[in-house]
């Protein structure tokens, strides 16, 4: 969408003016565009289909038949939306000694029109003799159809965290850091599939 836009703003301020401490701030927009993969497993028009072979003999293990299941296919939501990241933080960081410095601040990011899949050729309810409902066993939607797969762009995500950091600048050929961080996330998209990354081509 060439109405996207991707603003970063940043402001450091040392309130004491002894340059011991430092007070920064900053924000982003960042856009994460639908990897050219993603498209290619999901923008898909061709439909598929899988043939079982029950006990297959030797050595000629489709000389029994193919039984075809029913068909799958992909789609994207008409007009997907950008995926958008705000991240944000603030930090303020003090000099306790000439080699050791304290940083401490707030980390989090916000997503929203993320991407995701969604099972839409889903199974319709039966009713039972006593007016409840099953899903197991029940028809499909589309009886076509196994499974249809959308990738929709309406997934959100939060992250929020606090982080501690002691640091010692090299002297006496001595260098130390420790850090501490304590987070929590929530998502609902955090992957298209059962791997992120695979070796295709």
């Amino acid at each position: 969408n060439r109405a996207n836009i991707a603003p970063r703003v940043g402001l450091a301020w040392d309130p004491t003016g002894s340059g011991k401490t430092s007070i920064r701030l900053g924000t982003g927009l960042f856009q994460n565009h639908l990897l050219g993969r993603t498209w290619y497993f999901f923008d898909d028009t061709l439909f598929g289909r899988q043939f079982r072979v029950s006990s297959p003999p030797f050595p000629r293990g489709t000389s029994g038949g193919l039984s075809p299941t029913a068909l799958t296919t992909n789609r994207i939501v008409d007009d997907p939306e950008t995926p958008t990241m705000v991240h944000y933080n603030l930090q303020i960081q003090r000099q306790l000694t000439p080699t050791v410095s304290l940083r401490a601040g707030y980390v989090g990011s916000h997503g929203y029109n993320m991407h995701h899949p969604v099972s839409v050729n889903i199974r319709t309810p039966r009713i039972q003799e006593d007016g409840t409902k099953l899903f197991t066993g029940g028809p499909r939607r589309n009886p076509n159809f196994t499974d249809i797969r959308e990738l929709r762009t309406d997934g959100q995500s939060n992250y929020n965290a606090f982080q501690a950091e002691v640091q010692k600048a090299l002297s006496h050929g001595l260098q130390m850091q420790a850090s501490y961080t304590l987070s929590k996330t929530h998502s609902d998209s955090d992957s298209i599939s059962s791997s992120q990354i695979r070796s295709t081509n």
